[in-house]
């Protein structure tokens, strides 16, 4: 549909390995299904954002069709890190329902 290779894809009920030990198998309560960007060096977030923006920009329709078949929603978040090199900022995208 989006022709795209998802960073990390999983469905409702998909065990996996939780808890603070990381050995507890534990189910997924939601489906996932993200991009993101790798880590870059950066002091300008729209340049981050663009590279996303390009790559979605001409599915928007079909983006909004996943959504209202699947009673989905879109998460756009954005991680920053900060320390006393320039930002190092990524961005992602999650879909979820």
């Amino acid at each position: 549909m989006l022709n795209l290779n998802p960073s990390e894809s999983y469905r409702k009920g998909d065990v996996f390995m939780g808890g603070p030990d990381k050995q507890t198998p534990l189910k997924r309560k939601e489906c996932c299904w993200s991009i993101q960007t790798e880590y870059t060096e950066s002091i300008d977030l729209s340049t981050e954002m663009s590279k996303l923006y390009d790559v979605l920009k001409d599915k928007t329709d079909i983006i909004n069709d996943i959504q209202k078949e699947f009673s989905a929603k879109c998460k756009f978040i954005i991680v920053m890190i900060l320390s006393e090199n320039p930002i190092k900022s990524r961005g992602t995208v999650l879909v979820d329902s």
